[in-house]
């Protein structure tokens, strides 16, 4: 009874506006900064001087749903499923798939090799390896902390240390450009 009213009450609270704005203020600052870079550019190619802006909005109007749903979830529930150490090292293991794939599948594109072209969508994998490396920092950190081992040096602080150096130092070496 008591962690039903614990959810009740995390779900009644209202979203931190001064964060909500702050985060509005820079997608505004985001977009006039890249009208403005990315105008001349747009029209000596061809297109409307709001090219770019439009595929940007869009983007972050995506990027606003997303945030709505993730608000909407109730993580204690899902707790179990995603804070376990099963779950926790496959999603390491994708990360350092991913890492390693562009190695293998990546396409070059301005002396740099950082993308994987899957159909008509090209993917960066670097950029879900920082979402992930959230993810499994956090993970290991509630882990840690449930099971008493968070102080233990090696355990606590240098396993998760070195996990993270050696899939950082992955994506740097794959990605050296």
């Amino acid at each position: 009874m008591g962690g039903q009213s614990i959810r009740k009450k995390i779900r009644k609270t209202k979203p931190d506006y001064s964060f909500l704005i702050s985060s509005i203020a820079i997608t505004v600052v985001g977009l006039l900064t890249l009208l403005s870079a990315s105008a001349p550019k747009a029209i000596a190619s061809g297109y409307s001087n709001y090219y770019y802006v439009k595929k940007q909005v869009s983007i972050a109007i995506i990027g606003l749903v997303f945030a709505i749903v993730v608000y909407n979830i109730d993580f204690v529930k899902y707790k179990k499923l995603f804070v376990n150490k099963t779950t926790m090292y496959i999603v390491y293991a994708v990360l350092l798939a991913l890492t390693l794939s562009v190695k293998f599948f990546g396409q070059e594109g301005k002396g740099a090799i950082r993308w994987i072209k899957l159909g008509p969508v090209q993917l960066q994998p670097s950029e879900l390896v920082k979402v992930g490396l959230i993810y499994f920092v956090a993970a290991y950190s509630t882990i840690a902390i449930e099971e008493g081992y968070i102080k233990k040096f090696w355990k606590g602080i240098m396993l998760p240390l070195a996990l993270v150096g050696i899939l950082l130092g992955l994506t740097y070496k794959v990605q050296n450009h």
